[in-house]
């Protein structure tokens, strides 16, 4: 089973507990808690993503070991600001990385990396892309934060099944 990052948000201020997320792992009913909640927004470690996750990955992978050096990454952006794969697409790592934004692509095209595929448009079949950029099965990490939508294209992942999967949620979004 995957390890999840959940990212929670019940306000917008920062120091709000709710705003933070918990890291679990997924076992039938069973799920643990790897780090409390409000222990997770440190911010000492130099980080790229919105409310430290990439600080909460690394000791993921800490613990489970890097096996393949791939990441995918759901509503990319600018491939910069805010990115949960930035840190791991700087250590050379294979990426496929997706944005829906037409405003976005040529800042995202500059800050992809040598080793990313970029996709830009509107997804329907994530497992195909996914193949069509020779991305392994299990690959290290993916994000998904697109704002309405994520829950959809993580259960459309079919095939393929992150080893570590962080997922936005917002209640003030309204879910289709």
């Amino acid at each position: 089973y995957p390890w999840i990052l959940l990212r929670l948000f019940g306000s917008l201020r920062r120091n709000d507990e709710a705003n933070h997320g918990a890291a679990v792992r997924s076992q039938g009913n069973q799920s643990a808690t790897l780090w409390p909640r409000t222990k997770m927004a440190t911010r000492t470690y130099k980080d790229y993503s919105q409310f430290g996750e990439d600080e909460i990955i690394e000791k993921l992978l800490d613990r489970i070991g890097v096996k393949n050096e791939w990441c995918l990454e759901i509503g990319a952006g600018d491939g910069r600001q805010l990115s949960n794969t930035l840190a791991y697409r700087q250590k050379g790592w294979s990426s496929l990385l997706i944005e829906k934004n037409p405003n976005q692509i040529q800042d995202l095209l500059d800050n992809a990396g040598e080793n990313a595929t970029v996709v830009f448009g509107e997804i329907t079949d994530l497992d195909s892309q996914l193949l069509m950029a020779e991305a392994p099965l299990d690959l290290d990490f993916a994000s998904i934060d697109v704002d309405g939508q994520d829950y959809w294209l993580w259960h459309d992942m079919e095939k393929y099944r992150p080893r570590i999967m962080c997922i936005e949620y917002s209640p003030y979004i309204k879910h289709a």
